[in-house]
């Protein structure tokens, strides 16, 4: 019986290409915005979940007050934290290594041309450190090496130093910084994005010769032990700090950035970004629906006399009422299937898009099956449902009234 219902629902559609064809665009560009906002926001999530994994679940950041110019590479302001500060929490319960980092954009000159970029000064005084550092920020020699313990006046540079100058920087070239010079011992692989593919790294102890900045630093790395409780390491290493520079609780100069914290919030603000564009696609979808319902009205208006004559020979209003649903359902599921198939195609732009302008594949649009069966579903459900009036209106037509019609 349902079999049947489709194979004439099929058939009326087919009679009417054209107006088929124009109902069906009302629904897919609708669909096409929902498969397209649904599949980039899963892989926006991924993506920012990857970044994050990088950084490790392990760690937290401190870093001064303010930290917008910390991190924006142009240097800390105020009151900045101190390599004392990071020794004094060494040895502390939970806590398994302490590294800290220093960044100022600076002068770069390569042959006889100059350029600007961040200059990152790391210390290098043992290999669990080192590697440590290694980890936070993902790096990863392409040529050469990383800085190791020992090196002076030693530089790695980012992945773009291939293409920034007129001719490529290679291993053994020779670079200046602030006016001193440094020798190339390594080149990165490309982090993905243009501050970390255009900077550079140096021991800390040449980043305080050239730069004056003596014993400051502006970000402190804590790496916890395993196992250990990273709310009650927090706790202490804020307490031991605040301590040490002599501040009352609620007056703290510094902040403590917990990655685990950072990716929630951040989690939040693009699911609410996703409903609210979802908001806007439902918009479009209410008028596709509109077009459905106008379409199937127009159907039934044109169709009295068959209706008539169905029920003379039998039909119920349950069958007349169930052929126009699943023909506006097919109506429904064929855009779904368009508009997949075109919101497939727009997340590829997208990630064309983003790679071409970031030089990487950090975004990548997820394509699940349970989004795209959803997708189909929802769409087949959105025809009947804009059907159900018309569908109403012809099972109630009365067949002598059907009949007369010319």
């Amino acid at each position: 019986m349902i079999l049947d219902y489709f194979k004439i629902s099929w058939k009326n559609i087919s009679k009417r290409k054209v107006r088929s064809a124009l109902t069906v665009v009302g629904i897919f560009i609708s669909i096409a915005i929902l498969y397209l906002m649904v599949s980039l926001s899963l892989g926006l999530q991924d993506a920012v979940n990857t970044e994050f994994d990088k950084l490790g679940a392990d760690k937290f950041y401190i870093h001064p007050e303010n930290a917008l110019a910390t991190f924006s590479g142009g240097g800390s302001v105020g009151n900045p934290l101190t390599i004392q500060d990071a020794e004094i929490l060494r040895g502390l319960k939970g806590v398994e290594t302490i590294g800290y980092t220093s960044f100022v954009t600076s002068k770069i000159i390569f042959g006889d041309e100059t350029r600007f970029f961040k200059v990152v000064g790391s210390p290098l005084d043992d290999k669990n450190t080192i590697d440590m550092l290694a980890e936070t920020v993902d790096i990863e020699p392409a040529e050469g090496r990383l800085l190791q313990k020992g090196d002076v006046k030693k530089v790695i540079v980012g992945s773009k130093y291939k293409e920034i100058f007129s001719r490529p920087i290679e291993i053994g070239h020779k670079i200046f910084i602030n006016d001193i010079q440094f020798r190339v011992v390594g080149i990165m692989k490309p982090q993905g994005n243009s501050i970390d593919d255009t900077s550079v790294s140096i021991p800390y102890s040449d980043f305080a010769e050239v730069f004056g900045k003596k014993d400051s630093v502006d970000v402190i790395i804590v790496q916890t032990k395993d196992n250990s409780d990273m709310e009650d390491v927090f706790n202490t290493v804020t307490r031991k700090l605040r301590h040490y520079r002599g501040l009352e609780r609620g007056d703290e100069d510094f902040a403590i950035l917990n990655p685990k914290n950072l990716i929630d919030k951040l989690n939040k603000v693009l699911n609410i970004i996703m409903i609210f564009m979802l908001c806007v696609a439902g918009v479009s979808l209410v008028v596709g629906s509109i077009g459905i319902s106008n379409t199937m009205y127009t159907s039934v208006m044109e169709r009295r006399k068959e209706i008539g004559i169905m029920k003379s020979i039998g039909a119920t209003n349950t069958t007349i009422s169930g052929i126009f649903l699943i023909e506006s359902g097919i109506l429904g599921f064929f855009g779904g299937i368009v508009g997949i198939g075109v919101g497939y195609g727009l997340t590829k732009l997208v990630e064309l898009a983003v790679f071409k302008s970031m030089g990487t594949n950090i975004l990548v649009a997820q394509h699940p099956l349970w989004l795209i069966f959803g997708a189909l579903i929802f769409s087949f459900l959105i025809g009947c449902i804009s059907g159900t009036f018309p569908a109403n209106k012809a099972a109630r037509t009365k067949i002598v009234n059907a009949l007369r019609t010319e």
